[in-house]
């Protein structure tokens, strides 16, 4: 620990929770003036186990994930749910070289996950969507996880099928190339 760069160190906080923080700043005001609301956070499967050599993103979303609880509190009388996403190693943009550069954190969970394999974003998007539409309105503060080694992933099929085909047209019709994963905060 006497050798972190606490720059390093710094910058992950920044992205992983003051985003959050920042986030939940603009937007429950508006959801409290809108009646009510879902905010859906995105954590990680390493916020709540930890991982070596990760120290500076486990903290970041630990943070998150008590972020989520205290937050949840503080807004429900509003009408806003809070709830966090935990997602497993998932092959995006931002993982995806992993494959040629780190091929043993890579190959990892394809031993670890009972599927022996990354997720996809639009996986852990049709998660989102689902805990941010009136479907899961009795949904409260809870950390979903996506994967684990000792369990089963949460099977998609409890996404009702109406918002899995809205979420995969809205993946379809995206350009860029960047999940939709982001988004995280939705009102009605």
């Amino acid at each position: 620990m006497d050798t972190v760069d606490l720059a390093v160190f710094d910058r992950s906080i920044e992205v992983n929770l003051r985003s959050a923080v920042l986030g939940l700043r603009v937007g429950i005001p508006a959801m409290c003036r809108a009646g009510g609301g879902a905010i859906v956070i995105t954590s990680s499967n390493t916020g709540l186990n930890g991982e070596a050599n990760r120290f500076r993103y486990a903290t970041a979303k630990t943070g998150v994930l008590n972020l989520m609880r205290s937050v949840a509190i503080d807004v429900a009388a509003d009408n806003i749910r809070v709830n966090a996403v935990c997602p497993g190693p998932t092959l995006s943009g931002m993982t995806k070289h992993l494959v040629e550069s780190q091929p043993e954190r890579y190959e990892l969970p394809l031993r670890i996950v009972p599927q022996q394999r990354w997720a996809r974003p639009e996986q852990v998007a049709e998660v989102i969507l689902f805990l941010a539409s009136p479907a899961a309105s009795f949904v409260t503060p809870r950390q979903r996880r996506r994967s684990s080694p000792t369990s089963p992933s949460p099977s998609m099929e409890a996404c009702p099928p109406a918002l899995a085909r809205r979420c995969r047209r809205l993946l379809r019709d995206e350009t860029s190339g960047h999940s939709r994963v982001m988004w995280a905060i939705v009102s009605w």
